[in-house]
């Protein structure tokens, strides 16, 4: 169908499945490999999945003014207050994070809507991250299984891996970049 033919084999991603019949679930019943998850991250990147309007359209943030005033409802609230605002699909990414490594809770500023970074934590601790300023991405893929809906140890794990990898990954990339440069 649709999806098969416009996102997993565009993609190449062939270990990925839908376990919802003819109207999936994407979020809930999507089932990947870190591979093809790269695979995902890597076109979607490249704008081989989607044109840059479309992809740009889909990075704004739309919980600002003059998209949005406030936001719908009370548990949206508390993972914008943690993750960032949401835009379509993602979230643009705003972590206050600890020198112990703990993400705190925080306030959306424009220094992240700048940073363009977009990611969309996951309940069973995936952590796809694209940053946009500096033409990246990196995925954080756990193999875990959750006890409920409510369940969050997977995904507060794959928080704070982001937050020490990340900055060594920007490191070990500049350092690349300066080398390549001389």
């Amino acid at each position: 169908g649709l999806l098969r033919r416009n996102l997993i084999d565009k993609a190449g991603m062939a270990r990925t499945r839908w376990l919802a019949g003819q109207n999936p679930l994407l979020a809930a019943a999507m089932v990947t490999t870190g591979d093809d998850y790269d695979r995902f991250l890597r076109s979607y990147l490249s704008y081989e999945l989607l044109p840059q309007r479309f992809a740009d359209e889909m990075e704004r943030d739309y919980l600002s003014r003059p998209f949005a005033s406030s936001v719908a409802n009370g548990s949206s609230s508390s993972l914008i207050g943690v993750l960032g605002h949401y835009s379509m699909a993602n979230y643009f990414e705003c972590l206050n994070v600890s020198d112990h490594g703990a993400v705190l809770p925080t306030h959306f500023t424009s220094a992240c809507l700048e940073a363009g970074i977009h990611m969309d934590a996951g309940l069973f601790g995936w952590y796809p991250l694209i940053d946009r300023a500096n033409g990246t991405y990196m995925q954080i893929a756990q193999s875990t299984l959750v006890s409920s809906i409510n369940d969050f140890t997977p995904t507060t794990a794959a928080l704070k891996l982001r937050a020490m990898i990340k900055p060594l990954v920007d490191c070990a990339l500049q350092n690349g970049r300066k080398e390549n440069e001389d």
